[in-house]
């Protein structure tokens, strides 16, 4: 599968007009400052984005990251728009943020604007034969999902990704990824099945009032005594007398015990709980999923 990555920067129109009313009380000292934030953004998409990937490409992926797998449809601006691997782009996405966050955003001590820049993006995942204008376009729409819908508990859009059927804030971006990452290695190792993500993942979708029409008139709160009695019959058993419960254990149980809690309570494995599912399922697809 690949991932088809859009990001652009936010509301870049209001804290372009803060600067240029900055300028007309100063016109001497803030005159330059608009170029310069002009270059800085586009010197972050067209020129230290790429040198990361031209990094990883010298380095073969020795340091673990296969960003050299990228491809660069267009980067530039304030916006970009990127093809590679599903699970590489998703990685790539939170790197991105990071670094754009370190020159642009609130902590950033050179920024080059008064008002702190955020960035949004949405991921498009497709089949590698999926006409690319098409998988563009679903990046594009996802980014459009990013910046105007509101996370899970979050007050306000932006600043978030868009990608595997949910919306999130950057700062659930590594729980989600990790937390995929785990649970399919805990498929791959044989310590629980694939077919029971797809359980959780119905189950998950349920209690938000998501399952489909095929769920319609069933009450979302049977979700919950419906994943009790699926993790009981299951998952490995709580361990015995004073020893600890398997981790695969310990991680569905605080599942149980926050799928009921108000997103803004929960924890991020149960708020972006359907993408952590939908991150373990595509890298656990076997040959004839393919």
């Amino acid at each position: 599968m690949l991932g088809v990555l859009k990001a652009d920067v936010d509301s870049l129109g209001a804290a372009i007009s803060n600067l240029l009313k900055q300028k007309q009380r100063r016109p001497r000292t803030e005159g330059k400052r608009l170029r310069c934030l002009s270059e800085a953004l586009d010197a972050f998409f067209a020129q230290q984005l790429q040198q990361e990937m031209r990094s990883a490409a010298e380095s073969d992926g020795a340091d673990g990251h296969r960003w050299h797998l990228i491809y660069t449809v267009f980067a530039g601006g304030d916006d970009m728009l990127l093809v590679g691997p599903w699970d590489v782009m998703l990685d790539f996405a939170g790197h991105m943020r990071s670094l754009f966050d370190q020159q642009f955003g609130p902590q950033a001590q050179r920024r080059p604007c008064p008002t702190p820049l955020t960035i949004s993006a949405g991921v498009a995942i497709v089949k590698p034969k999926y006409p690319i204008h098409l998988a563009a376009r679903q990046a594009d729409e996802l980014l459009d999902e990013a910046k105007e819908l509101r996370a899970p508990g979050a007050p306000q859009p932006k600043d978030q990704c868009a990608a595997l059927g949910q919306v999130w804030k950057w700062t659930g971006h590594k729980a989600i990824v990790d937390n995929g990452r785990q649970l399919a290695d805990w498929v791959d190792e044989g310590v629980i099945r694939r077919g029971w993500l797809h359980t959780l993942l119905q189950l998950a979708l349920l209690r938000r009032g998501q399952a489909g029409p095929e769920y319609e008139g069933v009450p979302p709160e049977v979700a919950t005594s419906r994943l009790v009695y699926h993790v009981a019959r299951n998952w490995p058993k709580p361990g015995r007398g004073a020893d600890p419960p398997p981790p695969a254990r310990q991680w569905v149980d605080e599942i149980v015990q926050h799928f009921d809690s108000p997103a803004e309570q929960a924890p991020p494995k149960v708020r972006y709980l359907p993408a952590i599912l939908r991150y373990a399922l595509l890298a656990t697809r076997s040959e004839e999923d393919r």
